[in-house]
């Protein structure tokens, strides 16, 4: 679902995969869409994977969207992932789960999750509304985030926005400090 070039000349590739988990909420073994991201070299050569299923939780179904069908598949498309971006640092990226409504940040040199940011997240809102089933994060050059927020499973109702957050990593806290709401909804 998206591409990634790295400095160094490698691509990080997001693709698909399923496996049959135990989903207790659902009565059992079910089959689920997730995400994978791979990290090839120029010469082809694969050098990191990293894949949802063993990072996120597989019993957490925020809304309707992680419960439908995956398109050509009878999984259910749990994740939806949509997007990577690349920190500053170069040594993390930003992985963006729509249908769990989540950005991870993830180590490029571990594969461990440092952070997921989004509602049930590791950071505190301090101000302004979580967004929901989110495309395409940007991180800005003084360290706040700009993402388009669908807004398919927002509480208050569907709606479409714009919308930037300040970042505290070393308090976990995110404020927003902007957004743009649309006239027009876009599921």
């Amino acid at each position: 679902h998206d591409a990634l070039p790295l400095p160094n000349g490698d691509v990080l590739f997001m693709t698909e995969e399923e496996r049959s988990v135990d989903v207790e909420e659902l009565g059992g073994m079910t089959t689920l869409k997730g995400d994978k991201l791979i990290r090839v070299s120029a010469d082809g050569a694969v050098s990191w994977s990293w894949s949802n299923f063993d990072y996120l939780d597989t019993n957490r179904f925020p809304g309707a969207l992680s419960m439908e069908e995956a398109r050509d598949s009878q999984a259910l498309d749990w994740s939806h992932g949509n997007a990577v971006a690349l920190f500053p640092d170069g040594n993390s990226i930003l992985y963006s789960a729509r249908n769990q409504s989540w950005l991870v940040k993830i180590s490029l040199d571990s594969g461990d999750v440092q952070w997921i940011l989004g509602e049930e997240g590791d950071f505190s809102l301090t101000s302004g509304e979580w967004f929901y089933n989110q495309h395409a994060p940007e991180l800005e050059a003084d360290g706040s985030l700009v993402l388009y927020d669908n807004g398919n499973e927002r509480p208050t109702g569907s709606s479409t926005r714009a919308v930037r957050f300040q970042l505290d990593e070393n308090a976990m806290e995110v404020s927003q400090v902007w957004e743009w709401d649309s006239p027009l909804y876009t599921d």
